[in-house]
């Protein structure tokens, strides 16, 4: 009877985590969707970016921008200019499933709204994956040598992965547009970017 219950109160936390994982969203894609769900294949192959060319092919990125595939109204979205899908390529529960997503927003001329959003967003996770610690730094951009670039990151921790939320304020001579990134990845799209052998 012990063994039973140990055993039920393993499969009901198992199936609570893949709950909570999928409560957060970023233009209705969540956590373990098939991407398929969501873009027509075609669309999802034509975005790859061979920018992790270099890694193995367990997992491959499609960058899909604002009004950026062959129908519009699959990909007009509704807050983010640019989303990001990790994809594992090969499953046996889902067909072509999600295991990281990003969003970006570009605020010109505007980071203090960036700063609101992020607060909102990092209270939403918060919220979502009942965590109380949250990890923030405030640090200048490395790519900016003259160190007038900073960016403002808050990283949270769940089960089997994490998410983080940053503003970047860039300086004017790095032409290049202040935007708020949300990232949220499982631990093995982390061990893959970092080339870590994946134990699961």
């Amino acid at each position: 009877m012990k063994i039973i219950l140990i055993l039920f109160t393993l499969i009901s936390s198992t199936v609570f985590a893949k709950e909570e994982i999928k409560k957060f969203k970023i233009e209705g894609m969540s956590l373990k969707d098939s991407v398929l769900d969501h873009f027509p294949g075609r669309d999802v192959v034509n975005n790859i970016t061979s920018r992790y060319d270099h890694l193995s092919d367990e997992f491959h990125v499609s960058e899909i921008y604002h009004h950026g595939c062959s129908y519009l109204d699959d990909c007009t979205f509704e807050k983010y200019d640019v989303v990001s899908l990790v994809i594992k390529s090969k499953s046996e529960e889902i067909l072509f499933p999600i295991y990281g997503m990003s969003g970006l927003i570009y605020y010109k001329k505007n980071i203090e709204n960036c700063y609101v959003e992020k607060n909102k967003i990092v209270a939403e996770l918060q919220t979502i994956y009942n965590v109380e610690k949250v990890k923030s730094s405030h640090l200048s951009h490395p790519s900016d040598l003259t160190g007038q670039s900073h960016y403002e990151e808050s990283k949270l921790y769940f089960d089997r992965g994490f998410a983080r939320v940053t503003c970047y304020d860039m300086s004017d001579s790095m032409q290049i547009t202040d935007a708020l990134a949300v990232d949220i990845f499982y631990q093995e799209v982390d061990n893959w970017l970092n080339k870590i052998p994946s134990s699961i």
